[in-house]
């Protein structure tokens, strides 16, 4: 895999560093939103502003965002990223994902549903995002920091920059966010109940040391318990 990937340009020893000892999948980052990775950094100071400050989307009249190279690309053009016609467009779009994330304080995923992108509640709100290119923002080869401030109606002003997103090693997730996550996935699941989810998630966290997979899988399937 190395061979084909980085056509031997790698360093074995690197590879071989710490094996059986330090395990990389324990510095992976965990997604609190759905939306694609890159948004996350102007989403992190978004949701900080909105839960340190208690802010409501009604309250906003103005959000200003600073943006590097990558996420440039993911604010233009503004008529159509303030308007994703499919949930591929909504993905990987800041004015949409902020604006969702202003008006419910997260952002659920049936956001991507057809009716979630033409709610008209959303799209006014994006009206109201706009950008400007800081290339001080700019990160070659790597995450872009997120730096947001959001103008309000009675003419409070807060800003905020967010060096590291939420949900990377340096800021994991609570186990309150992944909950909300994980349970959302069942909130938008055509076949799966919202109860079944609440299910499983108990049986996870009930303490158990091992869990037998079969009670796991029970529960992913339509209208199924545990008998």
């Amino acid at each position: 895999m190395f061979q084909a990937y980085f056509v031997g340009g790698y360093r074995p020893a690197d590879v071989l560093r710490g094996l059986g000892d330090w395990f990389t999948a324990e510095a992976v980052s965990i997604k609190p939103w759905p939306c694609c990775r890159e948004v996350h950094g102007t989403l992190t100071a978004l949701s900080d502003i909105l839960q340190t400050h208690h802010v409501s989307g009604e309250e906003i009249e103005a959000i200003r965002i600073r943006v590097g190279n990558t996420n440039l690309e993911l604010c233009e053009p503004g008529h159509l990223r303030r308007n994703p016609r499919h949930v591929t467009d909504a993905l990987c779009n800041v004015p949409f994902n902020v604006a969702v994330g202003a008006l419910h304080g997260y952002i659920p995923l049936d956001a991507y549903t057809a009716a979630g992108l033409r709610d008209p509640r959303v799209t006014a709100m994006a009206e109201r995002v706009t950008w400007t290119h800081d290339p001080e923002q700019d990160r070659a080869g790597t995450l872009e920091p997120g730096a947001v401030r959001l103008d309000l109606a009675d003419g409070r002003t807060y800003e905020r920059v967010a060096e590291v997103s939420r949900g990377h090693p340096d800021w994991p997730l609570t186990l309150e966010q992944l909950r909300t996550k994980f349970l959302d996935c069942f909130h938008v699941s055509e076949s799966l109940s919202s109860s079944c989810g609440t299910d499983l998630l108990g049986l996870v966290l009930n303490g158990e040391p091992e869990v037998p997979l079969r009670h796991l899988t029970s529960h992913l399937r339509p209208e199924s318990r545990i008998r």
